[in-house]
């Protein structure tokens, strides 16, 4: 499958289908745009495990609160792997000090689609199409 493959992490079936399908959505050749060739959900970090080594992703949006335990613990195994990570906040990008600017480009915060301050997803695709340039 050509382009890129972006891996979620989300509990909440409607938002990691919302999620999915705007990435989907995006991405063609005459914008610019990244290519995005496959988008695959997982609901818990054990899903998640298992993804990573069928699809290792371009780029993994991390929930942090997931049934059992956060998805920040897949972090180590993400910076040993060389996977570029990003965590999935409701609103604020400043939700604390994992996320500051001195840590890098690859551990950044994506607002999820929906609520005040991005109810048609618009912001979530930029954002993650900026995780994505080269």
């Amino acid at each position: 499958m050509a382009g890129l493959t972006i891996g979620i992490v989300e509990d909440v079936p409607e938002m990691a289908l919302w999620m999915q399908r705007l990435l989907l959505a995006t991405g063609n050749p005459q914008s610019g745009a990244p290519q995005i060739g496959r988008v695959w959900v997982a609901a818990t970090v054990a899903e998640a495990r298992a993804e990573l080594l069928k699809h290792r992703p371009d780029l993994l949006l991390l929930d942090r609160v997931l049934p059992g335990e956060s998805g920040l613990v897949l972090v180590p195994e993400l910076e040993i792997q060389g996977v570029a990570w990003a965590v999935l906040a409701v609103d604020s990008p400043d939700s604390g000090p994992e996320m500051s600017p001195e840590n890098g480009p690859k551990r950044q915060t994506v607002i999820k689609p929906g609520g005040g301050e991005d109810p048609s997803g618009g912001r979530f695709v930029e954002s993650v199409g900026k995780l994505l340039a080269p």
